[in-house]
């Protein structure tokens, strides 16, 4: 790894100090910042959480064995505290291969949202690259409601669709 590979924070505006979790090593594929300031990182087959300020691993966050392929989105949730939303190429998470298919929910804690997942099923045939949350009140208009990218097909519209906050089409 190069002298800028995995995770840094800026200090003063000066040089990057080396702020890296375990497994965040690889490549960074995606990031997102949490309401509280705390910054949520995804990449190979990890997902990590690090503090906003000191860069420090968040310990109240786990993923256990993680994930079994690629991670190549983050994103949050207009829930509070907020929940995140993983994209990839992935298969299993933290072992668990029910209704994980390359789009999980996770809570603040790491903890699976099986009910998500379950929503979601096995409409996901291919990888999610991109995935956006429409802001407002889940409910009212399009507030929640989760907008994914990628190269899968057999949903309403290859490539591109769009699910309810309850992991729904």
């Amino acid at each position: 790894a190069g002298a800028h590979a995995g995770l840094h924070q800026h200090v003063d505006g000066g040089l990057l100090q080396d702020a890296r979790a375990d497994a965040a090593q690889h490549v960074v594929a995606g990031l997102a910042l949490q309401n509280d300031g705390k910054v949520v990182a995804g990449g190979f087959n990890f997902v990590t959480r690090l503090d906003g300020t000191t860069g420090a691993t968040d310990t109240t966050f786990s993923t256990g064995s993680g994930f079994n392929s690629s991670v190549f989105v983050v994103a949050l949730d207009n829930s509070s505290p907020q929940r995140i939303i993983v994209g990839g190429a992935f298969t299993s998470y933290n072992g668990v291969t029910t209704n994980v298919n390359r789009l999980v929910r996770l809570s603040s804690t790491g903890a699976l949202d099986t009910a998500f997942g379950a929503a979601v099923g096995t409409t996901l045939n291919a990888n999610v690259n991109t995935v956006a949350v429409y802001p407002g009140t889940v409910g009212v208009g399009n507030g929640g409601k989760i907008v994914l990218g990628g190269s899968f097909s057999g949903t309403a519209r290859s490539s591109l669709t769009r699910l309810n906050d309850d992991g729904t089409v």
